[in-house]
């Protein structure tokens, strides 16, 4: 009996055991289904943010070309998604990355829409800000940029005479209407005192004339923050007389005027009692601060410097015999060289008395000017070493392509040739230049200067070959460290990322300064050889002029080689 009690006494411990651990070890609990719905639909937003921030870096990149109207049906689409699982997101982000990708994608020259279009890119811009953010203030300020974009494009377009049936008045006139109105709509923000600045000069920089500045002056001052640089855009908008009433009355009264305002007016007038009543303003307006009153007098003496120097002229009586009144334009060119094609004059520039600007001319359209480019001299003690430096090269668009950038340098080549004066460069930025002096016409790096980087260049892709996107590739730099956003619209660069495949390029040295060898000589068509006597039939009686007279003409030099 005493045994069997035992057994039973061990067998209700040990199911009592057995019952308080499965009481202390629960079951894992099934999710129910509206736990699994947020569980997926957390997954889903996250990698649609991902995707966002991916295409958002994407579009942002100088160096990725896609399409605008692309970008943005990709968004609406990754909108509509987003909008069933969290519609609380923010598209302030991906929407500027679409806008400011119309804006680099359209103020490339190749893909300029025409204002005859019945959408412009503006337009369209200002229906993606309407549709995706119109919250955005900063959406809506690169908005405004891309109708002054067009606003400018319009402006040169209507510089040329009208014919019949243009509109491109009325689409100037319209696209000003726009900027106007889109200003107008922030008034009503709640952060548009700190906001509206930026687009406020942004418009009055694409004020076609002084009197839509004036408008827009007296349609936004008591609603919008204008400041000192506002004004500043506005004076250089207007007459000079205007200018010197509005700053009379409006700025110097409100106290919203610097050194900057003065000298946009003192540039417009050329007496000196306009000078004069000038200077008694400024002396008015810094009458309390001793240190500020040498900026009216500086002001003043440097108006008539400038006037002197003007009359001064940069040529000695025996050269300006030379000049014909019936040249090849209106403005006193002196006519360099010419050929039966092109014709090429020299002009001083205003900048500097060093620098000198060489102007290629058509022969069958005097008026025209293909391009220009930018010279400076430097003197040596020994004349068989007094430099002429190529600073760059301009061509016209629409001369581009046709090699006419070679004869341009091949041209000033045999000019320095002929003076005795040795060819070399100041730091040249371009891609395209860099390729033609050290490929075509044997340039080299200055081994006194340190500056430069070398890249690979390769021609554009078919699938890029109407826009004439030129291929940059370094192995050692990263090339957005190099060539800034402006090079890149402006010289129409792709920066690779990785060499590429199955094209030749060339390596070149760029960001530098080149120097060319003395025994090498050129041709008008870039061949290279090594003995001055094999120079091109074709730029024989290129230059009529004496080598002293051309040596006057690029350097400045007298008959006793002295500066004049």
């Amino acid at each position: 009996m005493h045994l069997a009690r035992l057994r039973r006494a061990a067998l209700c411990c040990f199911v009592g055991i057995a019952f308080a651990y499965s009481l202390s070890v629960q079951p894992h609990p099934q999710p129910r289904p509206s736990q699994q719905k947020q569980t997926v639909e957390s997954l889903q937003q996250k990698q649609l943010q991902h995707k966002i921030l991916l295409l958002t870096r994407q579009w942002s990149s100088y160096s990725h070309h896609t399409s605008p109207k692309d970008a943005y049906k990709e968004l609406l689409q990754l909108r509509q998604q987003s909008s069933l699982i969290d519609p609380s997101s923010s598209w302030e982000a991906p929407t500027l990355a679409v806008l400011k990708l119309c804006y680099r994608h359209y103020s490339n020259r190749n893909h300029r829409s025409t204002l005859t279009n019945s959408e412009s890119y503006a337009d369209w811009a200002y229906s993606v800000w309407q549709t995706l953010c119109p919250e955005s203030l900063a959406a809506r300020h690169v908005v405004l940029q891309n109708y002054s974009q067009q606003l400018q494009q319009a402006k040169e377009q209507a510089s040329h005479s009208p014919q019949a049936g243009d509109t491109r008045h009325f689409a100037t006139a319209t696209l000003w209407n726009q900027i106007v109105q889109l200003l107008s709509l922030s008034d009503h923000h709640s952060n548009r005192f700190t906001t509206n600045v930026a687009l406020l000069n942004s418009a009055l920089a694409a004020a076609p004339t002084g009197h839509d500045a004036l408008l827009l002056y007296e349609q936004t001052h008591t609603t919008t923050p204008w400041t000192t640089l506002s004004y500043n855009l506005l004076l250089g908008k207007l007459t000079p007389d205007r200018a010197m009433e509005f700053l009379e009355i409006n700025m110097i009264r409100t106290q919203r005027y610097n050194r900057q305002s003065f000298e946009i007016v003192a540039r417009g007038h050329s007496n000196d009692e306009s000078l004069e009543r000038l200077r008694q303003l400024c002396v008015a307006c810094y009458s309390d601060e001793s240190a500020s009153t040498k900026v009216c007098d500086n002001l003043h003496s440097s108006q008539l410097l400038e006037k002197q120097s003007r009359k001064r002229t940069p040529w000695p009586d025996h050269i300006l015999q030379r000049w014909n009144d019936g040249n090849v334009t209106s403005m006193k060119h002196f006519v360099v060289a010419t050929n039966g094609f092109f014709t090429l004059t020299a002009q001083p520039n205003r900048q500097s008395y060093k620098d000198l600007r060489l102007i290629l001319w058509s022969t069958s359209h005097p008026r025209q000017k293909i391009g220009y480019m930018l010279l400076t001299t430097a003197e040596s003690k020994d004349i068989s070493t007094t430099t002429s430096s190529l600073m760059g090269v301009y061509l016209d668009p629409q001369y581009r392509q046709h090699g006419l950038s070679k004869q341009f340098i091949d041209g000033w080549i045999q000019l320095c040739r002929k003076a005795q004066l040795v060819p070399r460069t100041e730091i040249i930025r371009k891609p395209l230049l860099c390729l033609v002096l050290q490929h075509s016409f044997g340039f080299v790096p200055d081994d006194s200067h340190v500056e430069g980087v070398n890249i690979e260049i390769y021609p554009p892709q078919r699938e890029d070959a109407s826009t004439n996107q030129i291929r940059v590739y370094s192995p050692t730099r990263c090339l957005e460290g190099i060539f800034s956003p402006w090079d890149v619209q402006r010289e129409q660069l792709h920066l690779c990322v990785q060499r590429p495949l199955k094209t030749k390029g060339r390596t070149i040295r760029a960001h530098g300064r080149f120097v060319l060898p003395p025994t090498t000589t050129t041709t008008a068509s870039g061949d290279r050889s090594l003995n001055a006597s094999h120079a091109s039939d074709s730029s024989k009686g290129l230059c009529s002029l004496t080598e002293q007279e051309l040596r006057t003409i690029l350097v400045g030099e007298d008959n006793n080689h002295k500066r004049f």
